[in-house]
């Protein structure tokens, strides 16, 4: 029977995401197996919003516990080099900001030659604001979860979640972090308690692209200080409606969903007033002024010092943010920065050289070739449809090259692991 030419496309955008997933797959695979800290358990599915990110469960070798491990590639504006050094500092930086209001219970690293990021953290069962507002599974893809209207948050709810959020920006903007450009509903970790916790270090770190953008980007950049602001007042107006607000500010058909609504002066003095308020204004507003915070009163943190690179890398995260917020203007202009941080890297080593040697090519992406068709790509041995044999040897290979070797002929990581053999990456 003759498919219609719907349904050949349709199977052909299956094909295509299947190989994108299976390319995610090899490259997840590659990554364990090279750093020896982690067994695959399985891949989730596409349970965020952006097509380039990727989700898999795994657990540290010797525990029971999962850990979600979110792999994407390098943005066009991230200034930091992919170095051991930035690694370290970015890790330190993440344990020194302990926070009740703020999700650091994660790591970063990367993929150098494949030009990806790796993040690690440990799973909400919760999930995030948005799914609490969506009374959605956090494990679903992001489609399904989020495609009908959800139910909007109680008042004195709305209130208190809300506080904690400004508390946490109050509390980065303290120690550094002055811009942060990825509020929303989705990176905001709630637990079962009702208690919320920001989760952006690893965006803000990393120069990820904001989301909501392109919404306001003409609010931008007229008043630039103005995003983070803007972010929290579309994030409020979802929390008030329980749907996102499809342009930069409500508009008169958005109205009617608040209308009489308590939140209604907070909106009209985030979005209306003449200059969009700074976050510590809006924290201070009469409808957040009354909110008792009991996390706070047990909240008694030590003092921070900063060593000289992790200001370094808060100042170069700021500028990638400050960028960013003058329309996203910032691809050239933070390559540059980062190619003329990796030339003060290399500046020693060259030095000592009396002749210059040329410098190598990396090597060429895994995720490459994507756009072949299923029959002509090869599976790799991981598949996501049922369980397969696996040969029960491991083998130890330490180039790249040969582990990939090893991972598409059929010695995956997941269940071949043996615990006694492993041994991790300083």
């Amino acid at each position: 029977m003759q498919m219609s030419l719907a349904e050949r496309m349709e199977g052909e955008r299956r094909e295509q995401e299947e190989a994108v997933q299976d390319v995610a797959l090899l490259n997840c695979q590659y990554y364990l197996r090279s750093t020896g800290h982690y067994v695959l358990l399985r891949q989730c599915p596409s349970i965020g919003s952006r097509a380039q990110k990727h989700w898999f469960h795994v657990r540290k070798v010797g525990a029971k516990s999962h850990i979600l491990l979110c792999m994407f590639p390098r943005s066009a504006g991230c200034p930091l080099p992919f170095t051991d050094m930035t690694c370290k500092t970015l890790n330190e930086l993440l344990l020194l900001l302990q926070h009740p209001y703020i999700f650091s219970e994660l790591s970063i690293d990367f993929i150098p030659d494949q030009n990806l990021c790796v993040v690690l953290q440990t799973c909400s069962k919760g999930g995030s604001l948005k799914d609490a507002i969506y009374r959605s599974k956090p494990s679903d893809c992001y489609q399904i979860k989020y495609g009908s209207r959800g139910t909007p948050v109680a008042v004195a709810a709305m209130q208190r979640q809300c506080k904690q959020i400004l508390v946490a920006m109050l509390f980065l903007a303290e120690k550094g972090l002055t811009s942060l450009n990825h509020l929303h509903s989705g990176n905001v970790i709630f637990q079962k308690d009702g208690q919320c916790r920001l989760d952006v270090l690893a965006n803000v770190f990393l120069s990820v692209k904001p989301k909501i953008q392109p919404l306001i980007k003409r609010q931008i950049k007229e008043q630039p200080q103005a995003f983070d602001s803007l972010c929290f007042g579309h994030l409020l107006f979802e929390m008030c409606t329980g749907y996102e607000l499809d342009c930069a500010a409500p508009q008169p058909r958005h109205l009617l969903d608040v209308a009489g609504h308590d939140a209604v002066e907070i909106l009209n003095f985030i979005f209306h007033s003449e200059v969009t308020p700074s976050i510590k204004e809006i924290a201070e507003h009469a409808f957040f002024r009354c909110v008792d915070l009991r996390e706070l009163r047990m909240y008694n943190p030590a003092p921070i010092k900063m060593t000289p690179a992790m200001k370094s890398l808060l100042k170069a995260c700021n500028e990638a943010s400050r960028l960013q917020s003058h329309g996203g203007r910032h691809g050239r202009k933070s390559n540059a920065a980062h190619a003329t941080v990796e030339q003060r890297r290399r500046s020693s080593v060259a030095s000592s050289s009396s002749s210059k040697k040329p410098v190598k090519r990396p090597p060429q992406p895994l995720t490459e070739s994507v756009q072949t068709s299923a029959a002509s790509t090869s599976k790799p041995v991981a598949a996501r449809n049922g369980p397969e044999v696996v040969p029960d040897v491991i083998v130890q290979s330490s180039s790249r090259v040969a582990l990939m070797q090893d991972i598409r002929q059929g010695t995956r990581l997941k269940h071949v692991v043996d615990e006694k053999l492993v041994s991790p990456r300083a």
